[in-house]
Parts: structure tokens; C-alpha cells; sequence
């Protein structure tokens, strides 16, 4: 059982190491279309839940 219960681990961590991997390229490539088309590449929007001025029921 403990032997299953690694691999399914190791599978797993593989399979999201794999999707970091494949999310990183694609926006390389989105990065590079955009420039190409003469658009600059956003930047991240930032948001700090605990400096915006909402009620606390908001979340």
C-alpha cells in the first residue's frame, strides 16, 4: 500500500511539474506573439485582500 501511495505521489508531482512546465512556454510564446504585434505585455494585477476597503462579509 505505501508503495502505491508514493508512486500516486510521484505521479502526481510529475504531472504538475509537467503543467508548470507546459503554462511557462505557452506564455513565452503568448509574450512573443504579443510583441511581435507590437502589444507590451501586461503586468500582473496585484491584490492585496488586506488593504482593500470592503466589509469583512465581502470574502
Amino acid at each position: 500500500m505505501a508503495a502505491a501511495r508514493r508512486h500516486n505521489k510521484d505521479v502526481k508531482e510529475r504531472k504538475q511539474a509537467n503543467k508548470r512546465v507546459h503554462r511557462a512556454e505557452k506564455k513565452i510564446e503568448n509574450d512573443d506573439e504579443n510583441l511581435e504585434a507590437g502589444h507590451p505585455i501586461p503586468k500582473k494585477r496585484v491584490t492585496n485582500f488586506r488593504t482593500q476597503t470592503k466589509p469583512s462579509s465581502y470574502y
